[in-house]
């Protein structure tokens, strides 16, 4: 029996990762959350698990694990913080969700920082994907505005977007977990085509029969609108560095890598529209 941690089960591919794994004969999959009463997947153990309060590691840890999935912590100190649970983790393989383009940051970056923590695991795999189709359908991203107000607004300009489907990155991700060969490979992960915000736009209008546009603000604007928000310093300049790495076409870089490890071609922006395109068709 194969046992699988799933740090941030809750997230996109966190939960994407759990079902496929709870799907495989012969593994079992352990999730957590900051509250595990809110993990209601099937084939999944929940357990309470906080970055910041190391004392909830132990219980999330216990009984040892073969691979743990790690949803990359949105916290300033995720670096020292990943360093100190691999310490704990043993031998398991640990695979990391990252980004695109990650390998073109100083290694004073914060993104470059975290994938170093996690080069620090006996046997480590780092996926990096682009956007994710997904948050054109999320409700706490773009489903609501693309259908009520038909609009897309990211401050990316003209730059292009190698989009994939979270459930090509979990595919990838459980092949790295259960299969050998993967240990110290980062794989950039794409769709099979990289697209402007302004044409995921054009498309999303074609298929649901109402005006769609992408809004390009300052990105000064966008970055007011982040500390406005409340957001950390830290993170406000995250949120600036992924912008400026879309509208340098950083994001696009495509690559094969989802068909490498899967065998499989990576969904297209196209199907992904033609299957989802009634949630964001106007109620009348």
């Amino acid at each position: 029996m194969t046992r699988v941690l799933v740090i941030g089960v809750r997230g996109q591919t966190g939960r994407e990762v759990a079902a496929q794994l709870a799907g495989r004969d012969g593994v079992t999959v352990r999730g957590t959350a900051r509250d595990p009463r809110g993990i209601e997947q099937p084939g999944v153990e929940p357990v309470g698990f906080d970055w910041q309060q190391p004392a909830t590691w132990d219980g999330a840890l216990a009984g040892g694990f073969d691979a743990i999935y790690l949803v990359r912590p949105e916290i300033e100190d995720a670096e020292p913080r990943i360093e100190q649970l691999i310490a704990r983790a043993g031998d398991a393989r640990v695979v990391l969700l990252s980004e695109i383009a990650a390998e073109t940051l100083p290694a004073s970056d914060w993104v470059a920082g975290v994938e170093h923590a996690a080069q620090t695991a006996a046997h480590w795999t780092i996926v990096r994907p682009a956007s994710f189709y997904q948050l054109l359908t999320d409700e706490r991203y773009l489903l609501e505005s693309i259908r009520d107000a038909g609009e897309i607004a990211f401050p990316t300009g003209d730059g292009v977007n190698g989009f994939v489907d979270v459930r090509d990155i979990a595919a990838v991700v459980v092949e790295a977990l259960l299969e050998d060969g993967h240990a110290g490979r980062a794989y950039a992960l794409t769709g099979p085509e990289a697209v402007t915000f302004a044409e995921v736009a054009r498309r999303l209008a074609a298929a649901v029969g109402h005006p769609v546009r992408h809004t390009d603000p300052p990105l000064e604007d966008a970055v007011a609108s982040f500390e406005a928000a409340g957001l950390e310093g830290w993170f406000v300049a995250y949120l600036r560095g992924a912008s400026e790495r879309v509208r340098d076409g950083r994001y696009g870089r495509l690559s094969a890598d989802v068909e490498r490890v899967t065998g499989r071609p990576p969904r297209s922006l196209d199907a992904f529209i033609a299957e989802h395109a009634d949630s964001w068709r106007r109620i009348t």
